[in-house]
């Protein structure tokens, strides 16, 4: 058996096929083996089919990875008037960064600049290049991503470099506000992560002791109270010899939120969002992609993420969420929120009633949302509804956003020669069963035909293509539907 192991040409195209659309080969090859009802009917075996995979990558790569990239960018130029790129090459024509601007990221920009997350952490291809992103926060609450860079190293000219070229790309228009995956303000989590290393001298139970440092830090109200409660803190475990909290403290106005209530932050420190580009790019690319790979993804992930907005905008606009009280003053948020934020703001309200947040007013000012005690006021004073005035208006439903008119225009991947041509014959082939498949008669015809035309193709003759070419209109009437009534009739 192992000396009759092919792989044929179809299953390498599919292969192929399911590998440039992100499918993952262990994926691939199961949906292999169900279309051929077994593993013993596909002719080759698993290892077979991922080591072609790999082999048609190293090919790929082989071809030229950065001239794939330039034509990305050219290919995108043609397509959109607007797009902005620039690349950086070193003394032997070596990548040394990469930056592009979809019109459609432009034109989120213009909308959405007030909180920009700078990330660059996510690691996207075989060269381990780090791949920088800037994202923002749509009228919906989710990652809109605004930019994108590909570098070769880590240091401050590429970072100089990469946000000169991000503001000529902008218009010179900076962004309000700029997170970073080095700021402590979106690492809470991970500060609370690091705990069980630096609480190890802490007599008495770790699991209250961690409670009690994250009420510290979450809780507090006041910035005299969070620096009661921290010294209270520190001298209980004798912890004033450890440099890791003396550390903390230190750049405490960084990450704990009580010094950052009084900035608008789009609700990323409040909900310690730091998946930047993952949320994108998330079982499209993976550390193994080569650059064609990644760009051939980048388009099919950044147009998934467009329909997603274009969805959430539907939403919004002709569908209602249901008010939890009778108070017109939810009716008219209901109305004026997209769902998203609607929802949030439901969801917030609901803790503050069960005592499960008791700083919700701060949270709330972060995110822009309107705050609930102004409401229990409201509802004291039997007002009705709200001035125009607290509703900011990158949250609103009613608000036309020029993004989503400018459609990506990026495309899909271009699939290769082979597997086009396939398709294309596919087409037919599929049309015919579609006809076929409910009558056996016209099962049994289609079935001698194929067998016919199989055998014609294998001991078909070169010389031949010209008659052929020049006969096409009599192929055509003798396999046409003509000859098909008579066949049934005959049954």
């Amino acid at each position: 058996m192992a000396g009759r192991r092919s792989i044929s040409k179809s299953i390498k195209r599919t292969l192929e096929g399911n590998d440039r659309v992100g499918l993952r080969p262990c994926n691939s090859v199961r949906l292999l083996e169900v279309q051929s009802s077994g593993l013993e009917n596909m002719g080759c075996t698993p290892k077979d089919c991922r080591n072609y995979i790999e082999h048609a990558r190293r090919l790929e790569l082989l071809a030229g990875d950065a001239n794939d990239l330039c034509n990305f960018f050219c290919d995108m130029q043609t397509k959109d008037n607007e797009f902005f790129c620039s690349m950086e090459m070193d003394g032997v024509n070596r990548i040394k960064s990469d930056v592009w601007v979809q019109s459609h990221c432009k034109y989120a920009y213009e909308e959405f600049n007030d909180v920009v997350c700078f990330d660059i952490t996510y690691h996207v291809n075989r060269y381990n290049m780090p791949f920088a992103s800037f994202v923002g926060i749509n009228n919906h609450g989710r990652s809109i991503l605004l930019r994108c860079d590909l570098l070769t190293s880590e240091d401050t000219m590429n970072y100089k470099l990469i946000f000169n070229k991000w503001l000529k790309a902008m218009k010179l228009v900076a962004p309000k506000a700029t997170l970073t995956d080095q700021c402590e303000s979106i690492k809470a989590g991970h500060i609370f992560a690091k705990l069980p290393n630096h609480l190890k001298v802490v007599g008495g139970e770790y699991k209250a002791t961690k409670l009690e440092f994250k009420s510290i830090v979450l809780d507090s109200i006041t910035i005299e109270e969070f620096e009661q409660r921290w010294g209270d803190f520190i001298e209980k475990y004798e912890l004033e010899v450890s440099d890791w909290f003396s550390k903390l403290y230190s750049e405490r106005k960084k990450w704990v939120p009580i010094y950052l209530n009084d900035n608008f932050w789009a609700g990323m420190l409040s909900t310690q969002r730091s998946e930047g580009i993952h949320a994108y790019f998330d079982g499209f690319i993976s550390h193994r992609s080569t650059l064609k790979q990644f760009v051939q993804q980048y388009k099919l992930a950044l147009r998934n993420r467009y329909e997603k907005e274009l969805n959430d905008e539907h939403k919004s606009r002709y569908t209602k969420i249901t008010c939890e009280s009778m108070f017109s003053w939810e009716v008219q948020l209901r109305d004026a929120y997209t769902h998203r934020i609607f929802q949030i703001f439901q969801w917030l309200n609901t803790l503050y009633r069960e005592n499960i947040l008791t700083a919700i007013a701060s949270a709330l000012n972060q995110r822009g949302i309107v705050c609930c005690h102004i409401l229990k006021v409201m509802a004291h004073k039997k007002t009705k509804y709200l001035d125009d005035r607290y509703f900011l208006t990158r949250w609103r439903k009613d608000i036309v956003r020029h993004n989503l008119k400018k459609f990506f225009l990026g495309g899909y991947p271009n699939m290769m020669d082979d597997y086009r041509k396939s398709r294309e014959l596919m087409k037919y082939f599929d049309e015919a069963c579609n006809i076929a498949l409910d009558n056996d008669i016209m099962v049994q015809f289609l079935s001698s035909i194929l067998m016919d035309l199989l055998n014609d193709l294998t001991n078909f003759d070169r010389s031949m293509i010209q008659d052929l070419m020049e006969n096409t209109t009599t192929i055509t009437i003798i396999s046409g539907n003509d000859h098909i009534p008579n066949v049934v009739g005959n049954s």
